[in-house]
């Protein structure tokens, strides 16, 4: 991209250094998958239990049952359905933060918000913009085809 160019509406402008956003969203696949993953571990022990509490009131029906097996049953079936809870709230939270990850490799393009001409580039290939500048100017790009001209003119007076 050089002075005088001629750009068109979305074309790349400059690219950001992507790296650290690629693998933040990298980061971010792998936690949800681990989420969804837990989610299924926690579905199959809470099978279990359910399954384990239906024997111990069948026991305890019977006669034959103990009744802190009972207790433990209940106490565990429970903890797995909270636990299920929390492992949707964790993949919610997965899932925002691989939304923010895509977003933010996402700003690392800079692509032309308008069909226009280059009328200057400020920053240099390899050039550390500073995070902390209200907005870094990369280039400056304006629509020449329909320029307006506001002027006073001076006119004797007769």
């Amino acid at each position: 991209m050089k002075q005088g160019d001629r750009v068109t509406r979305g074309q790349l402008l400059a690219e950001i250094d992507p790296t650290l956003q690629q693998n933040a969203l990298r980061k971010s696949q792998a936690a949800l998958q681990s989420a969804e993953a837990q989610k299924q571990v926690t579905q199959a022990t809470l099978k279990q239990y359910q399954q384990e509490l239906k024997r111990q009131l069948r026991l305890d029906r019977d006669g034959s049952g103990v009744k802190s097996d009972l207790e433990r049953a209940q106490a565990q079936l429970q903890t797995q359905v909270a636990q299920l809870k929390v492992n949707d709230a964790q993949i919610v939270q997965a899932q925002m933060e691989l939304e923010t990850a895509k977003a933010n490799l996402g700003f690392t393009r800079i692509v032309a918000p308008i069909d226009g001409e280059v009328l200057g580039i400020v920053t240099k290939e390899g050039q550390t913009i500073v995070s902390s500048q209200t907005v870094p100017t990369i280039l400056v790009l304006a629509d020449v085809d329909t320029m307006t001209v506001h002027t006073r003119i001076s006119e004797p007076i007769s």
